[in-house]
């Protein structure tokens, strides 16, 4: 196990791997927040990593929110007449949790006419949020990143989730039927 933590580029596949895998790997439980090698998530690298993946339909990733540093990763993957979706939570460079799913073209259909209401950016452009959704949509052969932290604010003192941002989490939480593999 020494080569998983001196290797930049081994840990970096290894990592992408086990993202797209429906349970834990031998290697899940080593990544960590303590070893400087370890892989740790970032945003334009999801990008780069799944641009072209001629078997990725789509993947995403929502982060860092406020929970150490955590991103929630899905990826969909086509199979046959169906899509493998996989779930993971990577919170202070660990994984501690993993699901995944069997879902048809119709559900993959709804999640694109959801994430079509939704105001998009050009990967590379600045924001000033940090709690950003960033997608590679090998489909339609596109990049881009929502703003996961824009809020609608009447009445004032109250902060709530902008509709069409509330119905990608209800799609995600409540409109999949996970089954969870792993939990640390």
């Amino acid at each position: 196990m020494i080569n998983f933590y001196q290797s930049d580029s081994i840990n970096r596949m290894l990592w992408f791997r086990d993202v797209e895998n429906t349970d834990a790997t031998k290697f899940t439980a080593l990544w960590n927040d303590y070893y400087h090698a370890a892989y740790h998530a970032s945003h334009l690298d999801f990008v780069k990593y799944y641009v072209g993946k001629r078997d990725i339909e789509l993947a995403f990733q929502f982060g860092p929110n406020l929970d150490l540093w955590a991103y929630h990763i899905f990826v969909v993957k086509k199979m046959d007449c169906c899509f493998l979706l996989t779930r993971s939570y990577f919170r202070h460079a660990r994984f501690t949790y993993k699901a995944y799913s069997i879902i048809n073209e119709r559900q993959l259909d709804s999640l694109y006419s959801i994430l079509d209401s939704i105001n998009k950016f050009p990967v590379g452009a600045s924001s000033e949020n940090s709690y950003l959704g960033y997608f590679v949509d090998n489909r339609r052969r596109n990049t881009y990143f929502i703003d996961l932290e824009s809020v609608v604010a009447p009445p004032k003192t109250r902060r709530e989730t902008r509709k069409e941002i509330q119905a990608l989490y209800d799609f995600v939480d409540k409109g999949i039927n996970w089954k969870k593999t792993y939990r640390l």
